[in-house]
């Protein structure tokens, strides 16, 4: 049986490519609001003046800002409807256009992308030198591509299958999307439009876990367009920007 080929889509990949970099910017504006949630929640069951807020108006009024931004945030992500990019409709993008993304196009592309050029500009380099280089890039990116899609996909895949990004778009519907109790359905009914009857309290962990998935699902994502993975690291506005909840106002 012949081997079947699917062929680079340049465009098609660059534009995943722009799609998943607007993506990263949100999740990192959440990442940064949660680490900057749980430094202030750590701080203020630290501190004995911030407790003694009336009605622990500090914690309460810090913890409904928090969870309203961040189920926002994860709303306009799985939002089928909105004209923002988001990731589910990457998922319905890539489902309906899968080929392109295979070991051998990954390895074309980042060849393209990265070695290409330099090849051609090299000086004082035969031409055998040159062949010789291609080849050995050609090689190195081929293997760079199969490490990919293993670690990604898992097994010895060599190419992404509807199946899988079907898997990942059931993942959100299940989570954020759900019906009864997602966050979409918690941010719409409760925080965007007050009906009065509401569906139940949404807990905190359940929203640190809808992004942790939403993260999970741009890491593979990113990984099988040739981009890295969402890098999770401490960020500060500034230095000292929590001085104001550590240090004493008055003596």
């Amino acid at each position: 049986m012949k081997k079947q080929v699917f062929s680079l889509d340049l465009k098609k990949w660059e534009k995943w490519k722009r799609s998943l970099a607007r993506i990263e910017k949100e999740l990192r504006s959440l990442y940064f609001a949660r680490g900057m949630f749980e430094r202030l929640h750590s701080l203020y069951n630290s501190s004995q003046n911030l407790k003694k807020c009336p009605n622990d108006l500090f914690l309460i009024w810090s913890w409904n800002c928090y969870i309203v931004y961040l189920g926002m945030g994860i709303r306009r992500l799985v939002d089928v409807r909105s004209n923002a990019q988001n990731i589910y409709q990457l998922l319905e993008d890539i489902k309906d256009n899968v080929c392109p993304l295979t070991v051998d196009n990954y390895a074309e592309y980042i060849l393209k992308k990265s070695h290409e050029g330099h090849i051609k500009n090299s000086q004082n380099v035969t031409k055998s030198e040159k062949e010789f280089l291609q080849e050995s890039y050609r090689k190195d990116t081929r293997k760079r591509a199969i490490t990919v899609f293993e670690e990604v996909l898992g097994g010895k895949a060599k190419i992404l299958r509807c199946c899988d990004v079907e898997e990942d778009i059931k993942k959100i519907v299940e989570g954020p999307k759900k019906r009864k109790t997602g966050v979409e359905k918690y941010v719409n009914e409760t925080w965007a439009h007050l009906d009065m009857i509401r569906p139940p309290a949404q807990k905190l962990s359940k929203v640190h876990e809808d992004l942790d998935l939403l993260i999970t699902i741009y890491d593979k994502y990113s990984l099988l367009t040739g981009r890295g993975k969402f890098v999770k690291h401490d960020e500060k506005l500034f230095n000292e920007w929590d001085a104001p909840f550590r240090v004493p106002w008055t003596e």
